[in-house]
């Protein structure tokens, strides 16, 4: 998982294939259609793969995650792109947390990222972000995909099941101390800002 000039490629932009295979395989866990993601905001999920969707969301950890069709689905659609990845042990874990987390986001948002709207105000006003630094310090402290992934969890109905499917994809993808630093520094931003 290299880096580029202290900036990680990025292998989930929308018009790339890996991008595209996720995206793909999102919508068809959350029974939405559409083709560009910004639309998919205000989209009304349909009932989808409710079987396959309600049996990854069971899977406790990331050996269960692989026993699962939804998540082969995944990893089929990703070594048919041209990166044919997953090739390492650590990126087949990281698509076990991709299938993990991905399933539980119910709708797209793209007009923020995800660390950014964890620093804003929660939905009662304040001061207090809609993740406390706590929570958020245990996620950057986060070390391998399983963690990564149970907390990323925990945190999504923080944020209303609401997330850009590519960007979590592309942190889950290359976490590491560029995207825990990018990561701060978006909810830092919020927070104080």
């Amino acid at each position: 998982m290299a880096e580029i000039q202290g900036k990680t490629p990025s292998l989930f932009s929308a018009d790339g294939s890996m991008g595209q295979a996720v995206l793909e395989w999102w919508k068809r866990m959350q029974g939405l259609t559409g083709e560009n993601l910004n639309a998919l905001e205000t989209a009304s999920p349909q009932p989808g793969v409710t079987g396959e969707r309600a049996e990854l969301k069971r899977a406790e950890s990331l050996a269960e995650t692989v026993f699962t069709p939804a998540y082969q689905r995944l990893r089929l659609a990703l070594l048919k792109t041209p990166a044919s990845r997953p090739t390492t042990p650590a990126e087949e874990a990281a698509v076990a947390a991709l299938a993990r987390v991905l399933v539980r986001v119910k709708a797209a948002e793209t007009a923020k990222s995800f660390p950014r709207r964890m620093g804003e105000p929660g939905e009662e006003g304040g001061d207090k972000p809609r993740v406390s630094e706590l929570r958020f310090k245990r996620l950057l402290r986060s070390d391998n995909p399983a963690d990564l992934a149970d907390v990323l969890i925990r945190l999504l109905p923080m944020l209303e099941h609401r997330a850009n499917p590519l960007e979590l994809a592309e942190a889950i993808w290359f976490w590491n101390e560029m995207t825990r630093k990018r990561w701060a520094d978006a909810y830092f931003q919020a927070l104080l800002g």
